[in-house]
């Protein structure tokens, strides 16, 4: 994740957010390494989650990491029954519109994550239905 961090693609968080959030996180290992995560918060009044953290290591792009995780993201929000997911970024749109997932406004957010939207930072936000 780290990498990621440094370049401003993906917010910072620290060790202990990442330790209280961690049943979030579906991994893809390969050769014993985790190649690549993501985290799935489920916001059960609205019946919809979340895909943050979103990272693959740099050496396995393009090699269906990426791909595969979304796969495991789409299982979990199955198994929590889950209407729908969505994922706010600044620079990985052309991934969330190539895996089906729509633009939305701020306002279509569960009313807490509208309450956290970074207005200045200004991510762009994609759903899909599941």
């Amino acid at each position: 994740m780290q990498p990621s961090v440094d370049e401003e693609r993906l917010l910072k968080r620290s060790a202990e957010q990442l330790q209280e959030d961690l049943s979030d996180f579906v991994t893809v290992v390969q050769e014993g390494a985790i190649v690549g995560c993501a985290g799935l918060k489920h916001y059960s009044e609205q019946n919809t989650g979340e895909i943050y953290a979103l990272v693959v290591n740099s050496d396995y792009y393009n090699t269906g990491v990426s791909a595969e995780l979304m796969s495991l993201l789409f299982e979990k929000a199955s198994g929590l029954g889950l209407a729908s997911v969505f994922a706010l970024s600044k620079y990985s749109g052309h991934f969330f519109v190539r895996n089906h997932f729509e633009v939305i406004k701020v306002e279509d957010l569960p009313k807490e994550r509208q309450a956290t939207y970074d207005h200045q930072r200004g991510p762009h936000i994609y759903q899909k239905h599941c």
